[in-house]
């Protein structure tokens, strides 16, 4: 598979729902080749760092869209490439590297709940699905810059 689906595809980069994104991806590349490697970045953040008091306040508000971008971009793009995976001829089928953070292994220091849990679940989800379909021959890995 060549980088340029990930980076040059009008129909990805002017959506802005996580679904309609990882759809979009796979269904460009199984067009034209299979699919042997998915990069997922999947990430957003609130636009200022919040004080420690509002999330005391407002436990919900960043946590809604960081997760439907950070975490379900993430579990839609990895649904949909093992899918396409699975039909790779050979034994090693294809590999997804995921981009989690390093919040997701030791928090941060500015006060950034929603981002840091989010990351964690994407960690924690590769994880999984790493355990899961490893004996198919589809590797899962997690990058935590």
């Amino acid at each position: 598979m060549s980088s340029h689906f990930l980076d040059s595809d009008p129909r990805i980069l002017t959506q802005s729902t996580p679904f309609f994104t990882a759809i979009t991806l796979v269904s460009c590349t199984l067009q034209t080749t299979t699919l042997s490697t998915l990069k997922s970045e999947s990430g957003t953040s609130p636009v200022r760092p919040q004080p420690y008091a509002h999330f005391l306040r407002n436990l919900i508000s960043p946590f809604p869209s960081l997760v439907n971008i950070n975490v379900k971009g993430v579990w839609f793009g990895c649904k949909y490439a093992i899918e396409a995976m699975r039909k790779n001829p050979g034994g090693s089928k294809g590999s997804i590297i995921n981009t989690a953070s390093f919040v997701a292994l030791m928090g941060a220091a500015t006060p950034q709940l929603a981002y840091t849990a989010s990351k964690g679940a994407v960690l924690a989800m590769t994880r999984e699905l790493a355990m899961v379909h490893a004996r198919e021959g589809i590797r899962i890995n997690s990058l935590c810059p």
